[in-house]
Protein backbone atom coordinates (compact mmCIF):
# COMPACT_ATOMS: atom_id res chain seq x y z
CA UNK A 1 0.00 0.00 0.00
CA UNK A 2 2.90 2.39 0.68
CA UNK A 3 4.44 1.83 -2.63
CA UNK A 4 0.71 2.42 -4.25
CA UNK A 5 0.59 5.94 -2.60
CA UNK A 6 4.10 6.66 -3.39
CA UNK A 7 3.85 5.95 -6.76
CA UNK A 8 0.07 7.80 -6.95
CA UNK A 9 1.86 10.53 -5.56
CA UNK A 10 4.81 10.96 -7.98
CA UNK A 11 2.48 10.39 -10.55
CA UNK A 12 0.11 13.05 -9.69
CA UNK A 13 3.11 15.77 -9.40
CA UNK A 14 4.02 15.04 -12.96
CA UNK A 15 0.37 15.55 -14.38
CA UNK A 16 0.26 18.65 -12.12
CA UNK A 17 4.01 19.42 -13.06
CA UNK A 18 3.43 18.99 -17.18
CA UNK A 19 -0.19 20.72 -16.88
CA UNK A 20 1.70 24.01 -15.13
CA UNK A 21 5.16 23.72 -17.59
CA UNK A 22 2.83 23.98 -20.61
CA UNK A 23 1.74 27.22 -19.70
CA UNK A 24 5.79 27.96 -19.27
CA UNK A 25 7.70 26.74 -21.81
CA UNK A 26 11.25 27.31 -21.80
CA UNK A 27 13.13 29.43 -24.12
CA UNK A 28 16.18 28.21 -26.06
CA UNK A 29 18.82 30.32 -25.80
CA UNK A 30 19.34 30.58 -29.34
CA UNK A 31 18.29 33.82 -30.52
CA UNK A 32 17.45 34.75 -26.77
CA UNK A 33 19.66 38.04 -27.08
CA UNK A 34 17.75 39.35 -29.87
CA UNK A 35 14.93 40.19 -27.28
CA UNK A 36 16.26 40.75 -24.27
CA UNK A 37 19.52 41.46 -21.89
CA UNK A 38 20.29 39.31 -19.12
CA UNK A 39 22.23 40.63 -16.32
CA UNK A 40 22.38 39.97 -12.58
CA UNK A 41 21.78 42.42 -9.20
CA UNK A 42 23.95 42.13 -6.66
CA UNK A 43 21.66 42.10 -3.31
CA UNK A 44 24.68 41.33 -0.93
CA UNK A 45 27.71 38.96 -0.93
CA UNK A 46 25.54 35.24 -1.16
CA UNK A 47 22.63 36.61 -2.90
CA UNK A 48 22.01 37.53 -6.82
CA UNK A 49 19.26 38.65 -8.30
CA UNK A 50 18.53 37.59 -12.37
CA UNK A 51 16.42 39.63 -14.48
CA UNK A 52 16.21 40.23 -18.02
CA UNK A 53 15.37 43.42 -20.01
CA UNK A 54 13.58 44.93 -23.37
CA UNK A 55 15.64 48.42 -24.11
CA UNK A 56 13.50 50.63 -25.92
CA UNK A 57 14.09 54.19 -27.24
CA UNK A 58 10.60 55.72 -27.07
CA UNK A 59 9.61 53.47 -23.78
CA UNK A 60 7.66 56.64 -21.26
CA UNK A 61 7.89 54.31 -18.31
CA UNK A 62 8.97 50.56 -16.97
CA UNK A 63 6.99 47.17 -16.65
CA UNK A 64 8.29 45.21 -13.80
CA UNK A 65 7.23 41.23 -14.73
CA UNK A 66 6.91 39.13 -11.67
CA UNK A 67 6.09 35.23 -12.07
CA UNK A 68 4.20 32.72 -9.95
CA UNK A 69 5.19 29.23 -7.92
CA UNK A 70 6.83 27.60 -9.39
CA UNK A 71 8.37 29.64 -12.50
CA UNK A 72 11.17 32.16 -14.10
CA UNK A 73 11.01 34.81 -15.82
CA UNK A 74 10.53 32.84 -19.63
CA UNK A 75 6.52 33.16 -17.93
CA UNK A 76 5.98 36.56 -19.54
CA UNK A 77 8.23 35.40 -22.96
CA UNK A 78 5.36 36.80 -24.87
CA UNK A 79 5.38 39.87 -23.29
CA UNK A 80 8.71 40.34 -23.55
CA UNK A 81 8.47 39.80 -27.71
CA UNK A 82 5.46 42.49 -27.64
CA UNK A 83 6.47 45.52 -29.80
CA UNK A 84 4.01 47.89 -28.82
CA UNK A 85 4.43 47.10 -25.22
CA UNK A 86 7.97 47.72 -26.28
CA UNK A 87 7.05 51.45 -27.74
CA UNK A 88 5.67 52.01 -24.67
CA UNK A 89 7.72 50.39 -21.79
CA UNK A 90 11.34 49.57 -20.97
CA UNK A 91 10.32 45.83 -19.81
CA UNK A 92 12.36 43.91 -16.48
CA UNK A 93 11.46 40.43 -15.69
CA UNK A 94 13.12 38.58 -13.07
CA UNK A 95 13.82 34.85 -11.70
CA UNK A 96 12.34 35.29 -8.51
CA UNK A 97 14.95 33.90 -5.77
CA UNK A 98 14.81 30.11 -5.17
CA UNK A 99 13.70 30.18 -8.85
CA UNK A 100 15.78 29.94 -12.25
CA UNK A 101 19.08 31.81 -12.32
CA UNK A 102 18.93 33.53 -8.91
CA UNK A 103 21.18 32.86 -6.41
CA UNK A 104 19.88 32.94 -3.06
CA UNK A 105 21.73 30.96 0.21
CA UNK A 106 18.51 31.58 1.96
CA UNK A 107 14.59 31.01 2.02
CA UNK A 108 13.09 34.58 1.48
CA UNK A 109 9.42 35.67 2.42
CA UNK A 110 7.07 36.71 0.61
CA UNK A 111 8.30 39.96 1.81
CA UNK A 112 11.51 39.78 1.94
CA UNK A 113 11.15 39.29 -1.90
CA UNK A 114 9.14 42.31 -2.51
CA UNK A 115 11.89 44.21 -1.03
CA UNK A 116 14.65 42.49 -3.27
CA UNK A 117 12.91 43.24 -6.37
CA UNK A 118 12.16 46.67 -5.20
CA UNK A 119 15.91 47.07 -4.94
CA UNK A 120 16.38 46.71 -8.90
CA UNK A 121 12.88 49.13 -9.27
CA UNK A 122 15.20 51.75 -6.95
CA UNK A 123 18.25 51.51 -9.65
CA UNK A 124 18.55 54.50 -11.60
CA UNK A 125 18.11 52.74 -14.94
CA UNK A 126 15.02 51.56 -14.51
CA UNK A 127 12.53 54.53 -15.93
CA UNK A 128 10.03 56.14 -13.73
CA UNK A 129 7.66 55.97 -13.72
CA UNK A 130 7.19 51.92 -13.26
CA UNK A 131 4.43 49.43 -13.16
CA UNK A 132 4.58 46.32 -11.66
CA UNK A 133 2.95 43.22 -12.83
CA UNK A 134 2.75 39.94 -11.17
CA UNK A 135 0.70 36.52 -11.37
CA UNK A 136 -0.24 34.33 -8.48
CA UNK A 137 2.49 34.11 -5.68
CA UNK A 138 4.22 37.12 -8.18
CA UNK A 139 1.17 38.97 -7.71
CA UNK A 140 1.25 38.83 -3.73
CA UNK A 141 4.78 40.10 -4.32
CA UNK A 142 4.01 42.91 -6.16
CA UNK A 143 1.27 44.09 -3.84
CA UNK A 144 3.34 43.92 -1.16
CA UNK A 145 6.23 46.05 -3.68
CA UNK A 146 3.07 48.80 -4.03
CA UNK A 147 3.20 48.66 -0.23
CA UNK A 148 6.67 49.65 0.34
CA UNK A 149 5.98 53.73 -0.74
CA UNK A 150 8.82 53.44 -3.96
CA UNK A 151 7.60 57.09 -5.48
CA UNK A 152 8.60 55.38 -8.78
CA UNK A 153 6.01 52.92 -8.43
CA UNK A 154 2.29 53.74 -9.86
CA UNK A 155 0.60 51.23 -10.64
CA UNK A 156 0.08 47.20 -10.25
CA UNK A 157 -1.10 44.90 -12.72
CA UNK A 158 -2.24 41.79 -10.50
CA UNK A 159 -3.35 38.50 -11.53
CA UNK A 160 -4.86 36.26 -9.54
CA UNK A 161 -2.65 37.35 -6.50
CA UNK A 162 -1.57 35.14 -3.19
CA UNK A 163 -2.86 37.53 -0.47
CA UNK A 164 -5.82 36.27 1.47
CA UNK A 165 -3.89 34.48 4.40
CA UNK A 166 -7.23 31.92 5.24
CA UNK A 167 -7.68 31.13 1.08
CA UNK A 168 -3.96 29.57 0.87
CA UNK A 169 -3.64 27.22 3.45
CA UNK A 170 -1.66 24.16 2.62
CA UNK A 171 -3.35 21.64 0.26
CA UNK A 172 -2.92 18.10 -0.16
CA UNK A 173 -0.49 18.63 -2.75
CA UNK A 174 1.59 20.44 -0.52
CA UNK A 175 2.05 17.46 1.91
CA UNK A 176 2.50 15.19 -0.88
CA UNK A 177 5.76 16.96 -2.36
CA UNK A 178 7.24 17.34 0.79
CA UNK A 179 7.47 13.83 1.37
CA UNK A 180 8.77 13.39 -1.92
CA UNK A 181 11.36 16.27 -1.22
CA UNK A 182 14.32 14.45 -1.96
CA UNK A 183 13.03 13.57 -5.34
CA UNK A 184 11.05 16.32 -6.98
CA UNK A 185 13.84 18.36 -8.33
CA UNK A 186 14.77 22.28 -6.98
CA UNK A 187 12.15 24.04 -8.46
CA UNK A 188 9.43 22.19 -7.09
CA UNK A 189 11.13 21.73 -3.47
CA UNK A 190 11.90 25.48 -3.67
CA UNK A 191 7.94 26.20 -4.69
CA UNK A 192 6.34 24.14 -2.09
CA UNK A 193 8.59 25.28 0.75
CA UNK A 194 7.30 28.37 -0.08
CA UNK A 195 3.98 27.92 -0.26
CA UNK A 196 4.17 26.10 2.86
CA UNK A 197 4.53 29.00 5.24
CA UNK A 198 2.78 31.30 2.90
CA UNK A 199 -0.70 31.63 4.97
CA UNK A 200 1.45 32.55 8.08
CA UNK A 201 3.59 34.97 6.16
CA UNK A 202 0.45 36.21 4.80
CA UNK A 203 -1.07 36.83 8.61
CA UNK A 204 2.05 38.94 9.91
CA UNK A 205 2.63 40.96 6.92
CA UNK A 206 -1.33 41.66 5.86
CA UNK A 207 -1.83 44.62 7.39
CA UNK A 208 0.70 47.06 5.44
CA UNK A 209 -1.21 46.46 2.31
CA UNK A 210 -2.72 49.39 4.08
CA UNK A 211 0.13 51.37 2.56
CA UNK A 212 -1.20 50.92 -0.91
CA UNK A 213 -1.98 54.61 -2.85
CA UNK A 214 -0.97 53.91 -6.48
CA UNK A 215 -3.77 51.87 -8.24
CA UNK A 216 -4.00 48.47 -8.65
CA UNK A 217 -5.98 46.59 -11.82
CA UNK A 218 -6.72 43.08 -10.82
CA UNK A 219 -7.77 40.35 -13.34
CA UNK A 220 -9.16 36.99 -11.92
CA UNK A 221 -11.12 34.05 -12.83
CA UNK A 222 -13.77 32.89 -11.32
CA UNK A 223 -13.48 29.30 -11.73
CA UNK A 224 -9.51 29.82 -10.24
CA UNK A 225 -8.88 26.81 -7.91
CA UNK A 226 -5.62 27.76 -6.87
CA UNK A 227 -6.22 31.31 -5.79
CA UNK A 228 -9.77 31.31 -5.49
CA UNK A 229 -12.17 34.24 -7.19
CA UNK A 230 -12.88 35.61 -3.16
CA UNK A 231 -9.05 36.88 -2.52
CA UNK A 232 -10.47 40.00 -3.74
CA UNK A 233 -12.92 39.92 -0.89
CA UNK A 234 -10.19 40.33 1.25
CA UNK A 235 -8.35 43.16 -0.43
CA UNK A 236 -11.00 45.40 -0.59
CA UNK A 237 -11.36 44.83 2.84
CA UNK A 238 -7.73 46.02 3.82
CA UNK A 239 -7.59 49.05 0.75
CA UNK A 240 -9.64 51.95 -0.29
CA UNK A 241 -12.31 50.86 -3.20
CA UNK A 242 -10.57 53.59 -5.01
CA UNK A 243 -7.43 51.96 -4.82
CA UNK A 244 -8.30 48.90 -6.74
CA UNK A 245 -10.56 47.86 -10.23
CA UNK A 246 -11.48 44.50 -10.62
CA UNK A 247 -12.01 43.19 -13.82
CA UNK A 248 -13.50 39.75 -13.74
CA UNK A 249 -12.96 36.68 -16.44
CA UNK A 250 -16.31 34.58 -16.46
CA UNK A 251 -15.13 31.30 -15.99
CA UNK A 252 -11.73 31.94 -16.10
CA UNK A 253 -8.57 29.48 -15.07
CA UNK A 254 -5.43 30.24 -12.73
CA UNK A 255 -3.32 30.63 -15.57
CA UNK A 256 -4.19 33.83 -17.13
CA UNK A 257 -1.04 35.25 -18.24
CA UNK A 258 -1.01 32.48 -21.36
CA UNK A 259 -4.87 32.19 -21.68
CA UNK A 260 -5.78 35.88 -21.34
CA UNK A 261 -3.28 37.61 -23.19
CA UNK A 262 -5.38 40.24 -24.77
CA UNK A 263 -6.98 40.70 -21.23
CA UNK A 264 -3.38 41.27 -19.72
CA UNK A 265 -2.33 43.60 -22.02
CA UNK A 266 -5.14 45.52 -22.07
CA UNK A 267 -4.73 46.32 -18.24
CA UNK A 268 -0.86 46.81 -18.71
CA UNK A 269 -1.85 49.82 -21.35
CA UNK A 270 -4.65 50.93 -19.20
CA UNK A 271 -2.49 51.62 -16.52
CA UNK A 272 -0.09 53.28 -18.24
CA UNK A 273 -2.88 55.90 -19.68
CA UNK A 274 -4.17 56.63 -15.97
CA UNK A 275 -0.89 57.15 -14.81
CA UNK A 276 -0.87 60.66 -13.05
Amino acid sequence: MCFNFKRNAVLFLLILSFSISSCSKKVKDVGVASYWKSAYLKISSNDSLHYVSVPSDSAVASLVMIHGSPGDFTVFESYLKDSLLARKFEMYAVDRPAFGKSKFQDKQTLLEQSEVINKLVEEDFVKAPVVVMGHSYGGGVAAYLMALDNEKVKAAVLLAPTLAPDLQKKKYYNYIAKGLSPVIGKTWRSSNREMWTLAEELKMVGDSLKNITGKVYWLHGTKDWLVPYETIDFAQSMVSDSVIDVVTIDKGSHFIPWKNENEVRELIFRALDELD
